[in-house]
């Protein structure tokens, strides 16, 4: 640079940063960056869990919207298979028919059952004989009537008879015995069709804490259509009937396939561990990063008739029963 008042050329001085600086400027760098990705990640797992959240609630919905648009169906009865009962193989225990076949009786879809257990929401039909062909064979004496027994037949026309007295009479159950056409292979199986989600992102659904007392993790839901008057009706029974790995029955044994009365949805209809109440589930993320830890709670309404019974908590909603606090662990 020339400096005009001394008439001589100074040569100018430039300065850095010093190494101070430049360490502090890439420690504020990486603070900042550091900051910037946890709170993406955080929010990743807060979308994440919500999807999660969306997607039970939307499997649990649509076994309503399953039940409400099947209206009892008629089934064929392929392979004489006819929920767990009628199998078209000649059982000792009572509970098959080796004489049914369409133009005899006909399968009829009544529901579904709907196992919950850890992270998956299972759904299988709830399948059995035809109430109103089962009526008309009584009505017009037919000596032969699917081989019913006589409490059946007592059941069926007893106008005091409740839902499930008749569900049991028509040997409703989400099991069958699959066979050939020789009747003499069989194998467990599921009656009618299933449907499994899975949730995602790590989430698993779990039993919360009534009043201190900590209630079932798997729970089994009976959403049925009264085959008297079409109503919808869920009873609840806490624990799972449904292997989620094998979509087996968990009490299920394939050397007693002659014994299917004491096994599936049949073995309890008769039982008390089927019940109207209201039930609920945490929908937990087992890695903790979402929403702090914290979950959010599914209703299911006592005796809920619609997907509309299925509600979703706000997650910091103070939720009671019977004057009594629900929450998570």
């Amino acid at each position: 640079m020339y400096n005009k008042t001394m008439g001589i050329c100074v040569k100018e001085e430039l300065r850095g940063f010093t190494i101070v600086e430049v360490m502090l400027f890439l420690a504020l760098s990486g603070f900042l960056l550091v900051g910037i990705l946890l709170g993406t990640n955080a929010n990743i797992a807060n979308q994440r869990y919500k999807d999660a959240v969306q997607d039970a609630v939307s499997a649990l919905r649509s076994a309503y919207s399953f039940v409400a648009d099947t209206q009892v169906t008629e089934r064929d009865n392929k392979n004489g298979i006819c929920g767990s009962t009628i199998s078209d193989v000649d059982l000792s225990d009572g509970l098959s028919d080796s004489n049914s076949g369409r133009g005899r009786t006909s399968c009829a879809v009544y529901g579904a059952v709907v196992s919950i257990s850890g992270d998956r929401i299972q759904m299988t039909e709830l399948i059995g004989r035809d109430y109103h062909d089962f009526v008309v064979l009584l009505d017009s004496s037919t000596a032969d009537v699917v081989n019913a027994s006589a409490e059946e037949k007592a059941t069926i026309q007893d106008p005091s008879s409740s839902d499930v007295d008749v569900l049991r009479a028509l040997r409703t159950n989400n099991l069958a015995a699959h066979c050939d056409s020789s009747r003499t292979n069989c194998s467990p199986g599921i009656a009618g069709n299933i449907s499994t989600k899975k949730l995602k992102w790590s989430t698993t659904l779990s039993g919360v804490t009534i009043g201190g007392a900590k209630k079932a993790d798997d729970v089994t839901l009976l959403i049925y259509r009264s085959p008297l008057t079409g109503a919808i009706r869920t009873l609840v029974m806490e624990e799972a009937i449904i292997d989620p790995d094998t979509n087996q029955s968990i009490d299920y044994d394939t050397a007693s396939i002659h014994d299917l009365k004491n096994q599936g949805v049949y073995k309890y209809l008769n039982t008390d561990k089927f019940q109207q109440k209201d039930v609920f589930f945490c929908i937990k993320d087992t890695n903790g990063s979402a929403f702090g830890g914290n979950s959010r709670m599914i209703h299911i309404i006592k005796n809920a008739h619609s997907q509309t019974g299925v509600y979703l908590e706000d997650m910091d909603s103070d939720v009671t029963l019977d004057g009594k606090g629900v929450t998570c662990n």
